[in-house]
């Protein structure tokens, strides 16, 4: 080991000598500061769009409020005051606004959270035409995202690697130190070990100062942090197990570096959407207008059916209404009941209906995982993107939580609008609240991403000690 600390302390006054490393790191982390700031900008304006919409609404409720007392007593101010006791026109000035609010450290890694909705508005009935499920058409674009600190890490960290690490050995031998070295009873398994380890060492320490300094914009994800860290660490001893093979290759240095700038554009820059577009063409998204077409004329057919039937139908799929009505009530009109069934009757139809359009996304879903494992940058994307609760995860357990709380919010409003009972100020301040539980920050889709690219990382070495054996003929 004392071999190490020598050659440690060389390396750092080889490095501080060295202009173009010096700058090269520099300029690393003046861009993964940025990043952070530049991720921040995103997420900023999310919180934005966000306390508008909070703030939109709570004008939107003292106004709708205020129609209970109006001050004056003209004609429109009195209909509007019956307007205000109905459950109907509640739910139509009213719609509950849904959102998921971006975590301590989401300007890490954005992630998906620019390409799916964040918020949503939520009425008694479903709507099937969101463009939550779309297919986006630029897998770059998907791939790159935004420029923040993960995509640093991703793409520069790597970079910056290939450019300190390429001429470890070629350099002693330029020098003329290689053989002196070899004499001195240090082998070239070991000077390749002990400087690499030197130079991913720096490595290290740059992304310590980068996540001590987001620990430091982020307090309240400090542990979220500390775990995005320790998965950025594990990304990088990837690249230092790439980096150990095509140095036992023992390839020249500018050949080195050729291979290795080779495999990280391949890696980074023609896989993803190569995958992308396999996934592409193996299960493309159907356009969501054939369920528009056949939500309008469904729509129509519902519409012409008996209400008694459409009735009869909502309280046999809907149990809990029917404590709610009465048999002697008149259903030849559209009343609530009617309605109630048309709309429910409906929604199950486009829904089954729509279980055909969504097959395909699950099918592309299941397809992406499997491919994932064949490229360690999105596995560590993925592993980022569930530590900061922007991944497509996170959004699949929004859109389930909003599903369930539109169902809540049609049961509040049913159950004013279906026995026919007026709403005063006190029922408005019982709607019910939507709240987000708080998305762990590891996950099985996170731990089976870190697993492969330790599997991977594993490989790699063990290539690396294959490849030191076979006999060059130098």
């Amino acid at each position: 080991m004392a071999y190490f600390w020598i050659i440690f302390e060389f390396q750092v006054r080889q490095i501080i000598r060295n202009r173009l490393a010096v700058v090269c790191m520099s300029l690393f982390l003046l861009f993964g500061f940025y990043s952070m700031y530049s991720g921040y900008a995103v997420i900023e304006r999310q919180r934005t769009v966000i306390d508008s919409i909070q703030a939109g609404y709570q004008t939107k409720f003292n106004r709708v409020s205020a129609k209970f007392h109006p001050k004056d007593t003209t004609a429109s101010a009195k209909r509007d005051s019956s307007y205000a006791a109905m459950p109907v026109m509640i739910n139509y000035w009213l719609p509950q606004n849904v959102v998921s609010p971006p975590s301590a450290i989401a300007f890490l890694s954005p992630g998906q959270r620019d390409i799916y909705p964040y918020y949503t508005t939520v009425r008694s009935t479903s709507d099937y035409l969101d463009a939550s499920d779309s297919e986006i058409r630029n897998p770059l674009k998907q791939f790159f995202g935004n420029l923040d600190l993960a995509f640093v890490i991703i793409y520069l960290l790597p970079l910056l690697g290939v450019g300190i690490s390429f001429n470890i050995l070629s350099e002693e031998k330029d020098a003329g130190t290689y053989r002196l070295l070899v004499c001195a009873g240090l082998s070239e398994h070991r000077l390749v070990v002990y400087k690499l380890l030197c130079r991913i060492l720096f490595l290290a320490i740059l992304l310590s100062l980068l996540f001590l300094t987001a620990a430091i914009a982020g307090p309240d994800g400090a542990s979220r942090t500390s775990l995005m860290f320790l998965q950025a660490l594990l990304y990088l001893l990837f690249w230092a197990g790439f980096f150990y093979f095509t140095l036992r290759m023992r390839l020249g240095g500018n050949q080195t570096a050729l291979v290795q700038l080779f495999c990280w554009a391949f890696i980074l820059i023609i896989l993803p959407p190569m995958i992308s577009s396999l996934i592409s063409a193996s299960y493309p998204v159907p356009l969501k207008t054939g369920i528009a077409s056949y939500q309008r004329h469904i729509g129509e057919e519902v519409w012409n059916t008996d209400k008694k039937i459409l009735v009869n139908t909502f309280l046999k799929n809907n149990p809990r209404y029917r404590k709610y009505y009465k048999a002697d009530w008149d259903t030849t009109q559209w009343s609530g009941w009617p309605i109630a069934g048309y709309y429910d009757l409906k929604e199950r139809k486009v829904s089954n209906y729509a279980k055909n359009y969504n097959l395909p996304v699950l099918k592309r879903k299941a397809l992406s995982g499997r491919l994932m494992i064949f490229n360690p940058a999105l596995l560590i994307q993925t592993a980022f993107n569930i530590t900061a609760g922007t991944s497509a995860e996170s959004y699949e357990a929004f859109k389930t939580e909003m599903q369930a709380f539109q169902k809540k919010w049609q049961y509040f409003i049913y159950s004013y609008e279906l026995p026919d009972k007026s709403m005063t100020p006190e029922s408005l301040r019982k709607f019910p609240k939507f709240r987000l539980k708080e998305q762990p920050a590891i996950t099985g889709s996170s731990v089976r991403a870190l697993a492969a690219l330790f599997v991977w990382t594993a490989f790699l070495v063990l290539l690396g000690l294959v490849a030191g054996r076979i006999p060059t003929g130098n």
